[in-house]
């Protein structure tokens, strides 16, 4: 095996930018490209890799797995998204005979004065699924380099001017709670998910999102661990014209570029790396090294 460069499963969406596109070096037919899932076996969606032997073939069929545990995508607002809940794994196998969505965000660009939700208010006991529930949420401003742990019923929304690299659990599971009145395509507002959402949602404290976000051990071990739980190991490595080496430890990882350009060397070989690209790093592969001048998240199940 060698590092597999990953062509990303593009996805539209009516609050989506042009940011991917113009700035990211993305290009789709899509006139708002909302995310690209750089990292994706699903039934519905599969990338494709890149370069090598496996050119033009399938993940799917590189890599075998009965189920791929992560899901990794970059996801560009250009309007706030909706007011929002994931049920946990216990919720989401009762009803949806699915897994849980536990996922992090890392902000890879936002406007001057952006924001995110990020829980429900101290205080608030019963919540409101119209208008008044901005008046119930935390507001949270960000920056580039920002990073946010969303565990399953934590209430969210990525706001207007973010640009994030999300790593979540392998689901789609998503129960709409607010949606400003949106409409879809043929003029109709857009399904909200109120019942379920109600029965899964629930406040957090601070000290207790930190203590799922590092309930395991760093398993990388190089850079900055952003979240180590029993769903993910997430890890920011920066270079400044600087090399690390990692060892795979007999888990694959995924190797997301977020700023600036390197390489990826295994062996003798080399393989360039640049803002945006996303590689998959066969468990097959002990070590490997990043070099240049760059900003990867290293994450794995």
């Amino acid at each position: 095996m060698y590092p597999l460069k990953l062509k990303y499963f593009p996805k539209t969406a009516r609050w989506g930018g042009s940011r991917l596109k113009n700035e990211w070096n993305k290009p789709c037919d899509f006139e708002k490209l909302a995310e690209t899932w750089e990292l994706t076996l699903r039934p519905d969606a599969v990338n494709t890799v890149l370069n090598g032997e496996f050119a033009g073939r399938r993940l799917d069929e590189v890599v075998k797995c009965e189920k791929f545990p992560l899901l990794i995508k970059f996801i560009d607002a250009a309007d706030k998204l909706s007011v929002q809940v994931h049920p946990d794994d216990r919720f989401a196998a009762e009803v949806e005979n699915d897994v849980g969505k536990t996922e992090m965000w890392y902000i890879a660009d936002a406007d001057e004065g952006a924001e995110i939700i990020y829980g429900i208010r101290d205080g608030v006991t019963e919540l409101s699924c119209n208008a008044d529930i901005e008046k119930q949420v935390r507001s949270v401003k960000v920056k580039k380099g920002d990073s946010f742990f969303i565990p399953s019923g934590m209430l969210h929304a990525i706001g207007k001017g973010c640009l994030i690299a999300e790593i979540q659990q392998n689901s789609d599971l998503t129960y709409r709670v607010y949606d400003y009145e949106r409409r879809d395509s043929s003029g109709k507002l857009r399904e909200l998910h109120t019942e379920k959402a109600l029965k899964v949602v629930r406040g957090f404290e601070d000290s207790e999102v930190d203590a799922i976000r590092y309930s395991e051990a760093d398993k990388i071990g190089v850079g900055e661990c952003l979240a180590s739980c029993k769903y993910f190991n997430v890890n920011r490595v920066t270079l400044e014209n600087s090399r690390e080496e990692l060892e795979t430890k007999g888990v694959f990882h995924s190797v997301l570029c977020v700023d600036g350009e390197g390489e990826i060397i295994v062996g003798d070989a080399s393989y360039k790396l640049q803002k945006g690209d996303s590689y998959y790093i066969s468990a097959d592969i002990e070590k490997y090294e990043l070099l240049g001048n760059t900003t990867v998240l290293i994450s794995r199940a």
